[in-house]
């Protein structure tokens, strides 16, 4: 069977793909615009979560899948229609990766709101499922922190006394790697 992963080039969804080759599964590469010369062991697949009509070519096949929760800030995509075009393909497990804002669910902010909402659809849909729940992303420090490293050798930070423990993205990637494999 195949694992199909959308968002196959973003941070976190290309070492998913990568992390499910090591372990030996066929992967679905799926971006709205597939890399030329995409990665050796990769199906590179165009499709859309925006466009559910784009789903079933991508889905055709496989019994997993990864998603992430939203396409970009407070853009979520057609909530109902991804987890019912993916049963309708008969895939029998997602992994999705969340938000950590939903533990301390705020209604008033887009992003806790957006992503319970997909978690809720996906509950629904009758599939077996997992949610990754990161806070931040590694990743985003260099742009938040490099300028004033580089110009003023400190870290600043919105909310000084908040705690936060960035995650890298490989390692959310293993995480879900780890709950996609049987």
């Amino acid at each position: 069977m195949v694992a199909v992963v959308f968002g196959a080039r973003g941070n976190v969804a290309r070492h998913v793909a990568d992390g499910l080759l090591a372990a030996g599964e066929q992967v679905r590469a799926v971006s709205r615009i597939p890399a030329s010369g995409s990665t050796p062991g990769w199906e590179a697949v165009a499709a859309d979560l925006d466009r559910p009509e784009t789903l079933p070519a991508a889905l055709d096949g496989a019994d997993k899948i990864f998603l992430y929760g939203m396409l970009g800030p407070q853009k979520p995509y057609d909530i109902e229609k991804v987890p019912a075009a993916a049963t309708a393909a008969g895939i029998r497990q997602v992994v999705l990766l969340s938000s950590v804002s939903i533990v301390n669910h705020d209604a008033d902010h887009p992003v806790p709101r957006l992503n319970r909402t997909i978690e809720q659809a996906i509950q629904r849909s009758g599939m077996d499922w997992t949610f990754v729940r990161p806070g931040t992303f590694a990743i985003n420090t260099r742009t938040w922190w490099a300028e004033s490293i580089r110009t003023d050798n400190v870290v600043r930070l919105p909310c000084p006394l908040a705690q936060s423990a960035p995650v890298h993205e490989k390692d959310i990637a293993a995480l879900a790697v780890t709950c996609g494999v049987p």
